[in-house]
C-alpha cells in the first residue's frame, strides 16, 4: 500500500505539472469580463502590490467594454517556458497583444502582464483604409514604400492637412541635423524655457548642463516638452520654420509662427482657451508680436496654469492654433530624416528609442516613431525598415474639433497596419 505522505506528494506534483502558460492564459480569459474575478493564485503578491486588485478590476472592465470577451489566444513569440507574447482575439473583432510572464516556481503565478492597444482585425490593407475613412472627425492616412521615389500602397486623404500635436518635433530634429550641431554641445536648462509635461525636465534644476543629444533623446522618446523648447530656442524659431518646406510640408504657412510647447499651453490654457481664440484671428506678423509681448514667462508664469491642464478635456482651436501636416507631409519628413541620418547612428537611434506601438521586432527590426496627442488630436508617424531591408512610412492623423478621439481605436488601426504590412512586405504587392 502506498504511504499516505507519498500519495500526497505525488498528487501535489501532478497538480503543479498541470499549471502551464496555457492554463494561466485560460485563467486570464475567464477573469477578463464585465465582473472580473480570478483564482487566488493567478496573480503573484508582488504583482498585486504594484497593481492592486482595486485598480486592476476597473482596467479589465474598461478593456472588456471596448473589445468584448476573449475568445482565444494566438502565440506571437515564446520567450521561454514561462513568458512570451500572445494576441488575444475578442468577440468584437479585436486582436489585443499581451505580454505575459509567470513565476518559474510553483504555483507559476503571473508576475508580469501588459495589455497593448487592441487592433481591429480587418482582413487586408484596403479594408483597413476603408475602416479609417469611416472614423468620426477627419483623417489622413497612408502607407508608402520608400526609395528613390515613394510608392503609395494605400492612402486615404493623404494630403489633408491636420493638427499633429507633438509630431511637430520631427521638424526640430530636422533643423538640428541641417545645422550640423554636435550632439555633445551643452545647453544649460533655463527657467524661461521651461514647459509643462509630458516629460520630466521641467522639474530638473535650473542650470543643469544638458547635451543636445540628451535633449533630442528626451524630446523624441518621451516627448519631453521642456527639452523641445530648449532645442527650439537654441536653434532659433525661424530656422525651424524653414524646415517645414525643406522637409516637404505642403502648407507651411499654417504653422506660422512655429509655436513652442509653453506658448501652446499658455494659449490654450489661459482664460480656458479664450486666448487661443483671439490669437487665431491675428495675421502672422501680429501673432509674432503677441507671442513676444503677451506670452513671456514673466507675464504669464506656467505655474498658474498647471491646474488648468487637468481640466483640458475637449478640443480647443485645433483647426487654427496648432502645428499642421498631412500624412504625406509626415511621410516626406520621415524620408528626409531617413536620408539625412545615413551614417548618423546617434540621430537615427534617437528616433528609434520609442517604437510607439506593439510592432514586431522580427518583422521590423528598425522602427522610428513620433506621435502626437491632445484633446481632439491623434497622430502616429512611423518610419520602419523590414527584415528584407525595405523602408516604409506609415502615417495616421486623426482630428475632431468637436469631441475627443479614441486612442485605443486609432492606435489599434495603426497597429493592424503593421501586421498587415508584414504579411505583404517582400511580396509583389509591396514592391
Amino acid at each position: 500500500m502506498m504511504r499516505w505522505w507519498l500519495w500526497l506528494l505525488l498528487c501535489s506534483s501532478l497538480v503543479a505539472q498541470e499549471v502551464s502558460v496555457e492554463s494561466r492564459l485560460a485563467d486570464l480569459k475567464a477573469a477578463y469580463s464585465a465582473k472580473p474575478e480570478w483564482k487566488e493564485d493567478l496573480f503573484a503578491p508582488e504583482f498585486l502590490e504594484a497593481v492592486p486588485a482595486a485598480k486592476l478590476r476597473p482596467l479589465i472592465v474598461d478593456l472588456f467594454q471596448k473589445t468584448g470577451a476573449i475568445e482565444r489566444f494566438e502565440l506571437v513569440e515564446k520567450k521561454n517556458e514561462w513568458s512570451g507574447r500572445w494576441r488575444a482575439i475578442t468577440s468584437e473583432g479585436f486582436g489585443m497583444p499581451i505580454v505575459l510572464t509567470l513565476q518559474e516556481e510553483t504555483p507559476h503565478s503571473i508576475i508580469g502582464l501588459f495589455f497593448q492597444p487592441p487592433e481591429l482585425l480587418v482582413p487586408d490593407l484596403t479594408a483597413l483604409t476603408e475602416r479609417i475613412a469611416k472614423l468620426h472627425g477627419q483623417t489622413s492616412f497612408g502607407i508608402w514604400k520608400l526609395g528613390e521615389k515613394p510608392q503609395a500602397l494605400v492612402t486615404h486623404e493623404p494630403d489633408r492637412s491636420l493638427a499633429i500635436g507633438s509630431a511637430f518635433k520631427l521638424y526640430i530634429l530636422g533643423a538640428l541635423l541641417e545645422e550640423k550641431r554636435g550632439m555633445q554641445e551643452v545647453v544649460p536648462l533655463r527657467p524661461e524655457w521651461r514647459s509643462l509635461p509630458s516629460g520630466r525636465l521641467q522639474t530638473w534644476p535650473v542650470g543643469m548642463p544638458m547635451t543636445l543629444g540628451a535633449l533630442t533623446c528626451a524630446m523624441i522618446s518621451e516627448s519631453d516638452n521642456t527639452a523641445t523648447d530648449h532645442l527650439l530656442h537654441t536653434l532659433g524659431r525661424e530656422r525651424v520654420e524653414g524646415m517645414l518646406s525643406a522637409m516637404g510640408n505642403a502648407q507651411p504657412q499654417r504653422s506660422l509662427p512655429f509655436l513652442s510647447t509653453s506658448e501652446m499651453f499658455r494659449l490654450k490654457l489661459g482664460s480656458k482657451g479664450e486666448l487661443a481664440k483671439g490669437y487665431a484671428k491675428l495675421d502672422v506678423a501680429a501673432r509674432r508680436e503677441f507671442l513676444a509681448k503677451e506670452l513671456s514667462s514673466e507675464r504669464m508664469p506656467l505655474d498658474g496654469l498647471s491646474a488648468a491642464a487637468g481640466q483640458w478635456t475637449r478640443p480647443r482651436e485645433i483647426d487654427t492654433v496648432e502645428w499642421f501636416a498631412s500624412a504625406s507631409d509626415l511621410m516626406r519628413a520621415l524620408d528626409w530624416l531617413r536620408l539625412r541620418t545615413e551614417g548618423n547612428a546617434l540621430a537615427r537611434g534617437a528616433l528609434a528609442i520609442n517604437r510607439g506601438l506593439a510592432i514586431s521586432e522580427t518583422d521590423f527590426p528598425y522602427v522610428g516613431f513620433k506621435g502626437g496627442s491632445e484633446p481632439g488630436v491623434l497622430c502616429f508617424a512611423h518610419i520602419v525598415q523590414d527584415k528584407h531591408g525595405d523602408w516604409y512610412a506609415v502615417c495616421l492623423v486623426r482630428n475632431d474639433a468637436r469631441r475627443s478621439v479614441s486612442e485605443e481605436i486609432t492606435a489599434g488601426l495603426a497597429t493592424r497596419a503593421f501586421n498587415l504590412l508584414a504579411e505583404t512586405a517582400g511580396t509583389e504587392a509591396a514592391k
